[in-house]
């Protein structure tokens, strides 16, 4: 009976969500069905209008908690409030530049950095001036999170497996099928699950009786589990210590030499951060010795380590520029040094400005010209340009190519280069060409070769024949076909043997690399050298073409003849990796018959 009890009790939670967040499920419901034409179509040609919607749903949940926290007497703001939702959907649409790459850094930066804005306002507004602190709705905001994700799992999963069972036992199911499903999973039954599952938060201004009985939701919504107290106040309060005086002990030691310049400590004092900030608003309602502790030194800790950490990636600026990461480094340290500050004077009472103070910052990340994206592309450039001046190399607008720079300067400008390339901004440097390309012109713009210290992965060429159905080769006066897989680059050995048997006899087929020669070779059962194929110089004087050294082999080409007085050994060339003097790899077809 507990199972229909809670199963009833979910649907009508279910209901009540799509009832309190209309606009919200319009959205989703818009956003499945245009992913659904995606799937169907499948192509991407809607791709803006589903993030649009996405968007949307998240900024009308915010919407209405803020109506029900501020305006709930006042029906006719529910109107008010949302008009901007609509509107700021479309500006989303428009503004969002999707059509080059849908996958580019800067879109999926842009996009994650607005919505985890949203999502935190959607957190923090019913904490705004209420006896229940940021903390206690970010419990409850965590706790909806964490059981969401696991249902859908559970329910995907189930659902994932009983097509699967149908496909393979039954029926044949378009594979499509299983994308309508997870579709269906993530963007209708996962959000309304999540929003079923938050309270409607009282306000400070109820009157006395509703402040002193709370709702039983509210109550279980903000409550922390067993589980979840005995895991923190056991196991990762203790882990975070132990690791703090690591952190202390290597910081002491090296406070005057690699701490400043090392930049591997970054994304460890980043975590580092985010699990001390996570533990503060976890323990808002705990108060075991433990935990007091805790909420007593570590934001002072945390304070001072944020601060030597920001300092230090500040300095690296001079050394290696103002790169895309490095900005949201200093930007969360200077977040993580004002919310060390919030929770050392306030510990529970105004921690949600820990989390104000986290949407302006997300929202400063992707505004321009003070976004991430803006910030880091004019660093690039006026980085760039300093260690060209620096080194004699720009003079006016015009570039002076070096071959003689230290080692060290050649990284920064390499480094710097490949930064803005790798961000669509070369063409904002004023003194490249317009049709630059680091690929092909690197070394005659800058005067030295960016893959001669290792960086880089080294020159090669690449040999590729592809098969089509003209392709056609008679294979009657042979007597074997052997496919030939090799890599001298990557084996302990320079050959690879494969044996072979015609007419009861054993024979041995070997490719080896000899004087940088990839050699094949044909041997008796008694190790006796029947023919050899010097396939490189076969194709010596094939030019690789594109910037990427490849050649496309025709089937002319690729098709090596040999034949002497005791065999024919006709090689088909598919693909062959010539990596310079370090050795080859590829695969060969080879036609073999013995006389």
């Amino acid at each position: 009976m507990k199972w229909k009890q809670f199963f009833k009790g979910r649907m009508q939670s279910l209901t009540t969500a799509i009832s309190r967040f209309p606009l919200t499920v319009l959205f989703l419901v818009l956003a499945a069905i245009i992913n659904t034409l995606n799937i169907q179509t499948e192509n991407v040609e809607y791709v803006e209008w589903m993030l649009a919607c996405f968007m949307g749903a998240l900024a009308a949940a915010v919407a209405q908690v803020s109506y029900e926290h501020f305006f709930r007497e006042k029906e006719k703001m529910w109107y008010v409030l949302f008009v901007p939702v609509l509107l700021f959907a479309l500006l989303y649409y428009f503004m969002i530049d999707i059509e080059s790459d849908m996958f580019s850094l800067k879109v999926v930066v842009r996009t994650v950095a607005l919505a985890f804005a949203l999502l935190m306002a959607f957190i923090w507004i019913p904490s705004i001036k209420n006896r229940l602190s940021f903390s206690d709705s970010f419990t409850a905001g965590f706790k909806s999170l964490f059981t969401t994700i696991m249902f859908s799992i559970v329910l995907g999963a189930g659902i994932l497996s009983i097509l699967s069972a149908v496909n393979v036992l039954l029926i044949n199911v378009d594979y499509r099928l299983f994308l309508h499903a997870s579709n269906i999973v993530a963007s209708l039954f996962a959000p309304l699950l999540f929003l079923s599952y938050i309270p409607v938060y009282l306000q400070q201004n109820e009157s006395s009786s509703e402040q002193i009985n709370q709702s039983a939701e509210v109550d279980e919504a903000i409550s922390v589990p067993k589980t979840l107290e005995v895991l923190l106040t056991y196991i990762v309060i203790p882990l975070t210590m132990v690791f703090t005086i690591i952190l202390a002990l290597y910081i002491l030691m090296n406070i005057g030499r690699d701490f400043w310049i090392n930049n591997l400590l970054e994304p460890m004092l980043v975590s580092y951060a985010i699990v001390v900030i996570l533990v503060m608003l976890f323990i808002g309602r705990l108060d075991n010795k433990m935990v007091v502790y805790f909420r007593l030194v570590f934001p002072k800790i945390l304070f001072l380590i944020v601060l030597l950490q920001t300092v230090a990636s500040v300095i690296q600026i001079s050394e290696k520029g103002l790169t895309i990461g490095r900005y949201y480094v200093i930007l969360f340290g200077v977040f993580a040094i004002i919310a060390s500050i919030i929770f050392s004077i306030w510990p529970k009472q105004k921690n949600g400005l820990v989390a104000a103070v986290l949407i302006v910052f997300s929202l400063i990340s992707i505004t321009p010209p003070v976004d991430a994206f803006t910030v880091s592309k004019n660093g690039q450039i006026a980085f760039l340009e300093a260690t060209l001046k620096n080194n004699e190399m720009l003079k006016g607008n015009e570039l002076q190519p070096r071959s003689d720079l230290p080692e060290n300067e050649q990284r920064k400008i390499m480094e710097t280069v490949n930064d803005l390339e790798q961000n669509g901004n070369i063409k904002e440097v004023s003194f490249l060409p317009d049709d630059y390309q680091t690929s092909t012109d690197f070394e005659s713009a800058f005067g030295f070769d960016p893959y001669n210290d290792g960086t880089i992965i080294e020159e090669y060429s690449y040999y590729y024949f592809e098969w089509t159905e003209e392709t056609a080769v008679n294979v009657s006066d042979y007597q074997q076909l052997i496919k030939v897989q090799f890599d001298t680059l990557n084996t302990s050995s320079n050959e690879a043997v494969q044996t072979i048997e015609i007419e009861g006899n054993t024979y041995q087929l070997e490719t080896q690399e000899a004087e940088d020669d990839l050699i094949l070779l044909l041997k008796d059962q008694e190790n006796g050298e029947i023919i050899q194929t010097n396939v490189t110089n076969a194709l010596e004087e094939i030019e690789p073409s594109s910037d990427f050294n490849q050649a496309d082999l025709t089937f002319e080409q690729a098709f090596i003849e040999n034949e002497n007085n005791a065999a024919i050994v006709d090689t088909l060339v598919m693909q062959l990796n010539d990596n310079n003097d370090q050795g080859y790899s590829g695969e060969l077809f080879v036609f073999v018959s013995i006389k």
